[in-house]
């Protein structure tokens, strides 16, 4: 993987929670949409994992796909 100045830009778009659920672990991704001058924004939720290996995977897929777009 090619780590440029978009893919860190983008990457620092998402965020990883960890959380207990009726005790097991889930890791929540979010993803800031900053729409006020990239300063301001809304974290929302994109997905749920049981696993932080998992999670990290997907976010470089939707990274990888919207910059190769």
């Amino acid at each position: 993987m090619l780590i440029t100045d978009k893919w860190t830009k983008e990457m620092r778009r998402y965020r990883i929670i960890q959380h207990t659920l009726r005790g097991e672990s889930v890791y929540i991704v979010e993803w800031n949409d900053r729409w006020f001058l990239g300063l301001f924004g809304r974290w929302h939720e994109k997905f749920h994992s049981t696993s932080l290996e998992e999670a990290i995977k997907k976010i470089q897929r939707l990274v990888h796909i919207k910059l190769n777009k």
